[in-house]
């Protein structure tokens, strides 16, 4: 049982305190990841620190879900790409 954390709502409603409000969720907790910045493809850019998420993913146990949440169809393949740069560095 866990939960799969939508990283941008966590953002939108923490901002400032995004970190540390991050922080306090139980690594075993988290079960996957819904990857996308306003349902579009993330950027290193944004004001998500998606490559402090991304560290995380490796210290966590079993399967771990990747859920790049895209609207636009002919833009998944970018979040894929994305989330697969951030995994395997």
């Amino acid at each position: 049982m866990g939960i799969v954390l939508d990283v941008q709502q966590l953002y939108t409603v923490t901002k400032k305190n995004f970190l540390r409000e991050f922080e306090m969720i139980p690594i075993e907790a988290l079960k996957g990841f819904h990857i996308h910045s306003k349902h579009r493809v993330p950027d290193l850019s944004n004001e998500i620190p998606w490559e402090f998420v991304f560290d995380r993913i490796p210290n966590m146990d079993g399967n771990i879900i990747i859920n790049p949440e895209i609207h636009h169809k002919n833009k998944v393949k970018d979040a894929i790409k994305f989330c697969e740069e951030r995994l395997h560095g």
